[in-house]
């Protein structure tokens, strides 16, 4: 508590002034009366010492209460496995064995009964040893009502009323990435309203094939043309596959599988090792100098890392500045890196690889992959910042391929 100065000061004063002729030195008396006179407590420094005690405690339990949820949060990301991605390939498929992906989801492999596949294209007629083959598709022509289907859809855009026109596009648009191509090749035929739909289904069949893991590694996803298709380690085929009917040998008995009904074949599923693919969050506090986001993916040399990102930040301490996984490029940088910028890096001490909205890279070195956001050390290391908002990270991690 503190004492009333001013009041303190003025009673001694005139106690020292009645005293000061009864023998005692006004030293003396002045001593005498600080002992006798009784202290003056003002109120407001007593209220104001209680709130701040009241404070300071409130701040250590606050304090504590941080603590004792990121130790929490430290177990649980301990207790998450570490991974890493398997690069031993497997036995090479048979020079005639071929894995089919059907219509109907069902998957059929085996022994393709045949020695190569011909293929009429503009050049001539072409034969491919299936043994060649990495993969197959078969086109729009060999499916006449799905073809048909299309035709009436697109026509649907330009129809004059509004409900017909959106079912249209939502229904091609449901189709995806497999009509990606085949609806380029379509006209307006004059019409503004068929030529805006077809332009913003186009916009987002091309945002699903950036975003889509699956046509990076697989071809899964791969669009469908009008003619089939045979890709090889060499060149890509484009005609009619002159086969329409195959006998496959598969484990079960011999199955006999129409072209039309194949969505895809393949020889490429024993080539490599396992693809590892996560999602992750990372928040706007994820600074490498702080609390970096495990991944828990152990990386080895040569495995191939594909990073796509998305989101918003809010670095509303800097004038509510918005940003998206490529950062800020008016505040200042770190390492070379802008700040707000997502970042990845193999060890906790390892090199910074810049990743943006995209990005991909080799390691060279053993570690786990962590990310984070880049920051400059003198603001990553201090509280009273404020921002809010998260990056959302899909990692892709491939094998070096032997």
């Amino acid at each position: 508590m503190k004492f009333n100065r001013t009041c303190v000061f003025a009673v001694l004063s005139f106690a020292a002034l009645i005293l000061i002729g009864s023998g005692y030195s006004a030293a003396q008396q002045i001593e005498r009366q600080a002992i006798a006179v009784p202290l003056v407590i003002d109120p407001q420094d007593e209220e104001v010492q209680d709130a701040k005690a009241k404070q300071d405690e409130e701040k250590k339990k606050d304090d504590e209460k941080k603590d004792e949820e990121k130790k929490k949060e430290g177990e649980k990301e301990e207790q998450l496995p570490m991974i890493e991605t398997d690069s031993t390939a497997s036995e090479k498929p048979g020079e005639r064995e071929i894995r089919l992906q059907l219509w109907d989801g069902s998957i059929v492999t085996g022994d393709f009964g045949l020695d190569a596949i011909h293929i009429d294209t503009k050049f001539g007629t072409l034969e491919v040893p299936v043994a060649h083959i990495v993969y197959l598709r078969s086109g729009l022509n060999n499916m006449p009502e799905m073809n048909q289907r299309i035709d009436e859809l697109v026509k649907q855009l330009g129809d004059k009323e509004f409900q017909i026109r959106e079912n249209a596009h939502r229904q091609l648009q449901a189709m995806g990435l497999l009509i990606r191509n085949h609806l380029k090749t379509f006209s307006d035929a004059g019409s503004p309203e068929r030529k805006n739909h077809l332009q913003a289904i186009s916009d987002e069949l091309d945002q699903m094939t950036e975003e889509s893991a699956d046509q990076n590694s697989d071809g899964n996803n791969v669009s469908l043309d009008l003619e089939d298709s045979i890709t090889t380690n060499e060149f890509t085929i484009v005609g009619k596959i002159k086969e329409t009917k195959f006998s496959v040998t598969t484990k079960y008995g011999l199955l006999d599988v129409e072209l039309k009904d194949i969505k895809r074949g393949d020889r490429n599923w024993n080539v490599g090792g396992t693809a590892l693919r996560k999602t992750l969050e990372i928040k706007s506090t994820a600074f490498f100098q702080r609390e970096p986001v495990s991944t828990r993916i152990r990386i080895k040399p040569g495995d191939q890392i594909a990073i796509r990102a998305s989101g918003n930040i809010n670095w509303a301490s800097w004038g509510n500045i918005n940003s998206s996984p490529d950062g800020i490029p008016s505040q200042g940088q770190w390492n070379g890196i802008n700040c707000g910028t997502l970042v990845a890096r193999i060890g906790k001490s390892g090199e910074v690889v810049k990743i943006g909205s995209k990005g991909q890279f080799v390691a060279k070195t053993t570690g786990e992959l962590f990310l984070g956001i880049a920051m400059q050390d003198n603001i990553a290391s201090q509280d009273g910042y404020q921002w809010n908002g998260t990056y959302s990270a899909k990692v892709t991690v491939e094998p070096e391929k032997k």
